[in-house]
């Protein structure tokens, strides 16, 4: 520290030595505390934008056009492709294909197998586990979560697509429904797309649309999956397209509408996240504070000493302070290592289920302000215990203190005694005083010292 003495750092550096454990214990439960404060406050940021990040990630749809809910079952959707204010588009259908699993399990009532870009250029699956399937394969498939986990599916498991050839199937009409076509599929990935939690969640498992392309005989009436060039912006268009080439009553479900309702319940996790963080970060201050002070205040035991070296009060602040900041530093680095460890617990509940790059990850400003804030805040706490221990009690510095008198006996070149005496005069005030040994008196039992004010 620029203007400490020798004598400070040396007294200091003797001091961190003595109480290392004690320091190092400091740091450790700052810095805990502050990491863990940290990765609270980062995991509320990722809930934050977790929606949003998968359905950038995923290039997710805008909306939904159900042509079927206005009983057009073969609709011309060309027009629609073509406009300008579509940038992706593909269709599912209503296809009579279910798999066959294990112990009767269903995955959906039917499956919805695509056609052109769903799952390709809208709503790609961002794959947790294994791969994305050949678009262009009929054999591959691949599941959400959900179906991994109540299903006990894994990649690499090999299921039967079943088939018929009457579209009534898909309505229930299994029993007079012609069979069609059979053949294996494989699970190739683990996967998440905007869509179910905007639209159809729980346990689905996603065909690829070389089903339909190399099965022309399975029925299917189709709905149309959108990706606006303008996002929410490009509704309207959507709307007057649909009204012209469909029907105008064909409905339109506002994915971005449903993607802000998926995010109110997530802004509940993430007000959550936040008010636990700041409820850590508010005992932490208060228990790592009292621990600083502490610090403070063993190594103010040493005041006497000092003061009696010649130290100012300047120089004693810095003297209790110094011992601090090696726990200072510790704790930054250390808030700075459990922020980032912590990290992969979060996000927690919904938006864990819809965070796209779920595991560790750095907010690399909220971790380095968060660390430098803990560096601050201890220093700071040290700082002023510190300036309020800066000299012994009774003792005064400065003009009120026996160094007046040594400065002015100074010219006359008295002895060392002499002068060392006015250096320990009793300082003035009310508070100071000093045993002196009073004279015996004639008079009867007189004490043989007292205390008296000089």
């Amino acid at each position: 520290m620029v203007g400490t003495s020798a004598a400070v750092r040396v007294w200091a550096r003797h001091q961190a030595r003595r109480r290392v454990r004690s320091i190092v214990v400091l740091g450790l439960l700052a810095g805990v505390t502050a990491g863990l404060a940290a990765s609270a406050f980062a995991g509320a940021r990722r809930t934050d934008s977790a929606f949003d990040r998968l359905h950038e990630a995923s290039r997710g749809a805008d909306a939904i056009v159900f042509a079927t809910y206005d009983e057009v079952f073969d609709a011309d959707w060309a027009p629609i492709l073509e406009d300008p204010a579509v940038e992706a588009a593909g269709t599912f259908a209503l296809a009579p294909v279910e798999l066959q699993l294990p112990d009767d399990d269903e995955v959906a009532a039917f499956m919805l197998p695509p056609s052109g870009e769903l799952y390709v250029g809208t709503e790609v699956p961002v794959v947790a586990d294994g791969r994305r399937p050949d678009p262009d394969r009929a054999d591959e498939i691949w599941i959400n979560q959900a179906a991994a986990d109540e299903l006990d599916l894994s990649v690499g498991d090999t299921l039967t697509l079943d088939s018929y050839l009457d579209i009534e199937a898909f309505f229930g009409d299994v029993a007079d429904a012609r069979p069609g076509p059979t053949f294996p599929v494989t699970i190739t990935g683990i996967g998440k797309i905007p869509i179910q939690f905007t639209w159809m969640g729980g346990s689905q498992a996603y065909l690829t649309r070389a089903v339909l392309a190399d099965h022309p005989e399975i029925p299917a009436a189709t709905n149309l999956v959108v990706r606006l060039r303008d996002g929410a912006d490009g509704l309207p268009r959507l709307r007057e397209l649909v009204a012209e080439h469909v029907t105008p009553t064909t409905p339109i479900l506002d994915l971005v509408e449903a993607g802000q309702r998926v995010k109110t319940s997530t802004d509940v996790e993430r007000n959550g996240l936040l008010l636990f963080g700041l409820a850590v970060a508010a005992a932490g201050l208060l228990i790592v504070g009292q621990a600083v002070v502490r610090t403070v205040q063993a190594s103010a035991e040493d005041a006497p000493t000092l003061h009696a070296m010649g130290l100012v009060r300047r120089e004693l602040a810095a003297a209790f302070l110094l011992p601090v900041l090696p726990a200072a530093a510790l704790a930054g680095i250390t808030a700075a290592i459990v922020a980032v460890a912590l990290s992969g617990r979060y996000p927690i509940g919904l938006a864990r289920q819809i965070e796209p790059a779920p595991g560790l990850a750095v907010d690399g400003a909220l971790v380095i302000g968060v660390s430098v804030a803990t560096v601050l805040a201890v220093t700071l706490i040290g700082g002023v215990a510190a300036a309020s221990r800066d000299r012994p009690a009774g003792v005064r510095t400065g003009a009120g203190s026996g160094r007046w008198l040594e400065r002015a006996l100074a010219p006359l070149s008295l002895p060392l005694p002499a002068v060392v005496g006015a250096r320990f005069a009793p300082p003035s005030g009310r508070a100071a005083h000093r045993c002196l040994p009073l004279r015996r008196s004639s008079g009867p039992s007189p004490p043989a010292c007292g205390c008296v004010r000089p």
